[in-house]
């Protein structure tokens, strides 16, 4: 696997590791989906051993089993837990005797009221099988389309180092760093803050604004890069850029 500047590595002592091959400019994705259609089986490319494969739609989308019932779950590196969507766990006809209603923090500083099962949950994604307890149920499939299930939260991979292809659309989980072929990657440090990670980062808008600060590193965003609205405020964002989408 060639490894090039927009590959990185982020390696956070006691918690989990990503190793992210960066993803090509529009046109060669392009290219690459019409030379794989015209390509005959033996000609494409094979999958490293370990390899588990995942669908990458701006989010990454990991084939999972939540007791028996199998679907797709969304690897989001800012949530802490599993999330199950509640059309998946309607359709999946789970019977759970211990469902309370619980308030948790939603969008900014507002709290949301929703299911939260209490009973123990076997779950099961890239050959990981745990136990979840305290499980929300929320409302995924209005946001982010039919094919979420739910959310892998980071707790779920403690201790563990995920290597992510997004090109080639696969993860690999491994257990020692020592293990992995480093040569080529770059370190960046980074800082988990309420098991959150951040890393540093520098931003420059039009050559006027410069935001040099901690960001959340977020792989359930679907975007690029955010900025929240006080950050924007803040630095009267609304009046010095001119060019707005």
């Amino acid at each position: 696997m060639k490894n090039t500047l927009s590959t990185t590595a982020l390696l956070i002592a006691g918690s989990f590791i990503f190793f992210s091959c960066g993803n090509p400019a529009k046109e060669e994705q392009k290219e690459e989906n019409i030379q794989v259609q015209n390509a005959k089986p033996s000609a494409i490319e094979k999958l490293p051993d370990a390899a588990i494969p995942i669908i990458y739609k701006s989010h990454l989308y990991i084939k999972s089993k939540l007791d028996s019932f199998e679907g797709y779950f969304v690897f989001d590196s800012g949530a802490d837990r599993l999330y199950i969507d509640s059309s998946f766990y309607q359709a999946g006809n789970f019977q759970h005797e211990n469902v309370a209603v619980a308030k948790l923090p939603g969008v900014g500083n507002k709290m949301q009221t929703l299911p939260l099962v209490l009973d123990k949950i076997e779950f099961s994604f890239l050959n990981q099988q745990i136990e979840t307890i305290q499980t929300p149920i929320i409302q995924l499939k209005p946001i982010l389309g039919d094919l979420a299930d739910g959310i892998i939260g980071n707790q779920l991979l403690a201790g563990k180092i995920m290597e992510i292809n997004y090109k080639k659309e696969y993860i690999i989980i491994h257990d020692a760093i020592d293990s992995i072929d480093l040569t080529g990657y770059s370190m960046i440090k980074c800082e988990k803050i309420k098991n959150r990670l951040y890393i540093p980062l520098e931003l420059n808008i039009d050559g006027t604004v410069v935001i040099k600060d901690k960001f959340l590193l977020d792989l359930g965003s679907g975007g690029s890069l955010s900025l929240t609205s006080p950050a924007a405020q803040e630095r009267n964002l609304g009046q010095k850029i001119k060019e707005k989408a």
